[in-house]
């Protein structure tokens, strides 16, 4: 965002190219800083500059390469004390106990040398504090910012550009002796050689930073691709070294104060600069007193003094855009135009409708609120707020990309992240070291934080009873209705260096803000309302459709609406049946695992009336074992309510004779055949053929059916497609539940892409995989909102059952032969 501005002030310049101003203004770094940046002396910075320099540069590797020991350390430690890690791989512990002592060794010897470095680096910096104490006045304080001195054209312009400007500006004067100034700035504006030269010159200005913008985008892509360590390090440091290059060079310069208590012009290099100017063509002059806005036949002397101290008025003119002054930084404004001359103060006041600089307080008030429009100070608040320094952050970026994939749930939290000071108390009241040793600082990360540590409390591998205390410690403090916490593995994939070592994937804690209805992001009342009258009407009309596409109307004729209404009611309830069973396994499964879920809604359907239900979780369930068995006793108690009244329809419709039989509703063959479970067992109770395609039954053939075995078939479909891996559909927590977070996501992608490709190819002959779909991808593509702990793990009881309902789903929604 540092360079956003940059573009915008430039293509704002460029507008008005033929104007001599663009030049002026773009000379020397003077586009609107915000920040200038303290000048030193040229011999100062050629020598003691590169020596400091060389010395940071030599610290920082000194300490990345301490730092990195210590990871290792630290990873190693990890490893040797997990018991059960240690005991199936003996010789690998060997090797890596040798590695820690090794590693330990040369830190041990790092430290020496490093204190060994502080104390001779301590003792240099006593003497040169000495020597600086002798060099300063007595009354002098060693904290004294130090002066500083702008190293400013002599003439007011770059010898450079007056190369150019100076034969152009001689002969506008010669050939135009009695022509008005402004007549004459317009022509010197509107020269070809100007106009090439200005040219040239703003295309140098542009190209080397936009080459050095498209070179960070680059580093930030291979940044966030890259899973090495190693190779992350050594990008930011590149990206670091061409940020300070940009920062030192081009327009943007920062300092971190307002108060850049520039050194006063002496008396001698002011005249000398003044009788320089003084001898420049009259254009150029005028040219000059117009940029400090003092008018053609303006005080030369009072535009030095101006230009001079022009760093400093640019940060005094930058304070509208930061806010209000208040009390506590109302000092450095104040040191600010105090250092300047009484002249320029003057005038910088009477720039704001003051008359004189006599009231200083007034002078700073009215720099803080006044509606002044100026240009740079809108474009850079503009850039400024729009977002914060976080959201610049490259790791900040890395961790959170992964948070956003996985977690969609908690990237909404975003808006009611916990301050710094609820994540610090949550870390003093709610994790106990005795429970949870915290082993680095909080990581910020969208949504939320991160807190990395170990789990302390014994055979607690999962965290079930690490969740359990500190859930209780959480309930227990001023926190409980400021923030929750999530016990997850990271995210992020393992490193490169960390897959070499065969580390496990760490666990952490995730920190949010509480808000459960952004958390759940379930829809309103209104939405729900909508969709399941939505449902309830697109269940009665199949039920109608069953009734009216009837094999014989004829059998009907002479019957009125109230019959046909009698027929449709028992195969509306029994589709009203099986989703109540559904939803009523859904409401065991929380009351024994004390969730909380929201209203279901009915999906509706144009091939079977219901396309199944979906039922909202309104808080997190305590671990995914109880996420498995909210998920899969809906579809399962829905299945077995399905198959009883199927078998019971097929039984009834056995027994009925052909006049009776042509009484019943009726399902269309090619819906019957979508289903090999389904079909399956009409034919085994009607008989081996009953569905068979051919000439005797052509496809848009329709097949008498009991209410009841309508309801059944129609559910057994309902039921196989809620169990279909996609997003937080029932079988989407159960994928997420057997596979974690990554592995359900894939899963769902992978399911998403065969059911979409059977519908467009032709596999589903009635459309049912392909509607639904569609309607899980509208409303349930999200995976499921976090579990409390996440770390936890399925039994293989559930596993089982999970590859049962798996096989049942298959057989359901496989079509007939």
């Amino acid at each position: 965002m540092k360079f956003i501005g940059l573009i915008a002030v430039l293509c704002v310049q460029c507008r008005a190219f033929s104007s001599f101003q663009l030049l002026t203004d773009l000379r020397q770094d003077r586009i609107g800083k915000r920040y200038a940046k303290q000048a030193v002396p040229v011999e100062t910075a050629d020598i003691s500059g590169m020596r400091n320099e060389a010395a940071r540069m030599r610290q920082e590797a000194e300490l990345l390469e301490r730092d990195l020991w210590q990871q290792k350390i630290e990873t190693i430690e990890t490893k040797l004390s997990n018991k059960s890690w240690s005991e199936n791989n003996a010789e690998r512990k060997d090797l890596l106990e040798n590695e820690l002592a090794a590693l330990q060794q040369k830190l041990s010897g790092t430290d020496e040398g490093v204190a060994a470095k502080k104390r001779t680096q301590f003792v240099k910096a006593q003497v040169v504090e000495e020597v600086e104490t002798e060099r300063r006045s007595p009354g002098q304080s060693s904290v004294e910012t130090p002066q500083t001195h702008p190293d400013l054209p002599k003439r007011g312009y770059d010898e450079e550009d007056l190369a150019v400007y100076i034969p152009v500006a001689t002969k506008i004067e010669a050939t135009m002796p009695n022509s008005t100034a402004e007549e004459k700035l317009a022509a010197f504006r509107e020269s070809p050689e100007l106009q090439s030269y200005f040219e040239e010159k703003v295309k140098k200005m542009l190209v080397q930073p936009i080459q050095d913008m498209q070179r960070l985008e680059n580093l930030r892509n291979d940044y966030l691709q890259s899973t090495s360590k190693v190779e992350k390090m050594n990008i930011k440091r590149e990206m670091e070294s061409i940020e300070k290059s940009i920062e030192a060079d081009g327009p943007f310069v920062y300092s971190d104060s307002i108060f850049l208590n520039i050194a006063p012009i002496p008396a001698d290099c002011l005249a000398e600069r003044v009788e320089a100017i003084g001898a420049l063509p009259k254009i150029l002059q005028s040219l000059y007193l117009k940029r400090l806005n003092l008018g053609e036949d303006g005080d030369i002397s009072l535009g030095v003094q101006l230009d001079h101290f022009e760093q400093q008025i640019q940060l005094l003119e930058q304070i509208s855009a930061e806010g209000t002054i208040n009390e506590i930084n109302r000092q450095e404004p104040m040191l600010a135009l105090q250092s300047l001359p009484v002249p320029v103060r003057d005038h910088f006041a009477r720039k704001y409708g003051l008359d004189d600089a006599t009231d200083l307080d007034a002078f700073v008030k009215k720099l803080s609120t006044t509606d002044k429009d100026v240009e740079w100070s809108s474009i850079q608040k503009l850039v400024i707020s729009s977002r914060s320094e976080e959201y610049e952050d490259l790791d900040y970026l890395d961790r959170s990309r992964y948070v956003e994939e996985l977690f969609p749930a908690l990237a909404r939290m975003e808006q009611v992240h916990p301050p710094s000071e609820d994540v610090e108390q949550f870390l003093r009241q709610v994790l106990d070291n005795n429970y949870f040793m915290v082993r680095s600082k909080p990581e910020r990360v969208v949504g939320g934080y991160f807190v990395r540590g170990y789990n302390k409390v014994s055979n607690d591998n999962e965290g079930s009873i690490l969740v359990e205390i500190l859930s209780q410690k959480l309930e227990e403090s001023d926190l409980r209705d400021q923030v929750e916490f999530f016990f997850m593995n990271d995210p992020q994939p393992l490193s490169d260096e960390d897959f070499e070592m065969d580390n496990d994937v760490e666990q952490v804690i995730f920190l949010c803000g509480k808000d459960r209805s952004l958390l759940t992001a379930n829809a309103g009342p209104l939405t729900k309302a909508g969709v399941n009258l939505l449902g309830v009407l697109s269940m009665l009309l199949f039920a109608f459709l069953t009734v009216e596409l009837r094999p014989n109307p004829d059998v009907f004729q002479g019957k009125n609406l109230f019959d046909l209404i009698r027929l449709a009611v028992p195969v509306f309830g029994s589709l009203v049946a099986v989703q109540l069973c559904h939803e009523a396994g859904h409401q065991v499964a929380a009351m024994q695992s004390n969730m909380t879920i929201g209203v279901p809604s009915i999906l509706p359907s144009v091939a079977t009336g219901v396309g199944g239900s979906i039922t909202p979780l309104a808080s997190p369930p305590r671990n995914v074992k109880n996420l498995f068995d909210f998920a899969i006793s809906g579809p399962l108690v829905g299945y077995a309510a399905s198959l009883a009244l199927l078998v019971y329809g097929l039984m009834e419709t056995s027994m009925m004779d052909l006049p009776t039989t042509q009484k019943l509703p009726s399902l269309p063959l090619s819906l019957l055949r979508s289903s090999a479970l389904g079909g399956g067992l009409v034919e085994s109770f009607l008989g081996v053929g009953t569905l068979m395609q051919g000439a005797t039954l052509p496809p848009d053939a329709m097949i008498s059916l009991h209410p009841a075995c309508i309801g059944g078939f129609v559910g057994v479909i309902s039921s196989a497609l809620a169990l279909l891996p996609i997003g937080n559909t029932d079988g989407g927590r159960i994928a997420l539940a057997m596979f974690g977070r990554r592995g359900a996501y894939v899963v769902s992608i992978f399911t998403t892409a065969m059911l979409c490709g059977a519908g467009i190819f032709g596999l589903d002959s009635v459309n049912i995989l392909l509607t639904y779909t569609l309607c899980a991808l509208l409303w349930q593509r999200e995976l499921e909102i976090p579990a409390r702990n996440e770390v936890e793990q399925l039994d293989y009881g559930r596993g089982f059952i999970a590859i049962g309902a798996a096989f049942l789903v298959f057989l359901t929604l496989l079509p007939m032969r």
